[in-house]
């Protein structure tokens, strides 16, 4: 079965489409990440910092050639990971978006930081998370006094709310949202309103 999913991802490359993957599960809490390339393996210098921004660590790893009959060759990457925090992770509704957060990361049209974290702790797409950050640098413009990093780590602690979070700036933006913001908003805020109560840290 595992060879048949590997065999499907190697004939879905070609010129357009230079990287392919797999994000599943092996055991309880191990991760396993597939990485399809043609020509040319993926050093793990360059895939390390992306994977840690976004709360795995790589326990090992496994480069496999494979080369056809024709001479084209393609390099399959194996990582065996482990979320951070030992978290389990429900890989089966998250691997999609894990999937394509990392494909425009890796293909530079997402940003290469410590906010993709919430990828997996906060189950929020790429673009979402832009959101945050995009707030985060506002507020570094106008004189805010901690640094993105310790912003980060605030909001990695804080996942549901940053979740939350995300989801009032949704309400009161997307025009699919606008006949429900104000009772919708009200519960919404009540809710991170309570959580932020909780919250250990006061400079967080």
């Amino acid at each position: 079965m595992a060879a048949i999913e590997d065999i499907k991802k190697m004939e879905a490359l070609s010129l357009k489409n230079s990287l392919e993957m797999l994000f599943y599960k092996s055991g309880e809490t191990a991760l396993r990440l597939k990485l399809f390339h043609s020509e040319h393996t993926i050093a793990l210098s360059d895939i390390l910092p992306t994977l840690e921004n976004m709360g795995l660590r790589i326990i090992g790893e496994r480069p496999h050639e494979i080369i056809f009959k024709n001479g084209n060759i393609v390099w399959i990457n194996d990582f065996d990971m482990l979320h951070v925090k030992n978290k389990e992770i429900d890989v089966e509704s998250i691997k999609n978006n894990f999937q394509d957060a990392f494909t425009n990361i890796w293909f530079r049209q997402a940003e290469d930081d410590g906010f993709n974290r919430l990828v997996l702790a906060a189950q929020l797409t790429w673009h979402e998370i832009a959101v945050l950050r995009a707030y985060t640098k506002y507020l570094r413009q106008t004189g805010f006094t901690f640094s993105q990093a310790y912003i980060e780590q605030a909001v990695i602690n804080n996942a549901d709310i940053a979740k939350n979070l995300v989801a009032l700036f949704k309400l009161y933006f997307s025009p699919e949202q606008a006949n429900s913001v104000e009772a919708n908003a009200a519960d919404l805020i009540a809710t991170i309103e309570k959580s932020l109560d909780a919250v250990s840290s006061l400079d967080e």
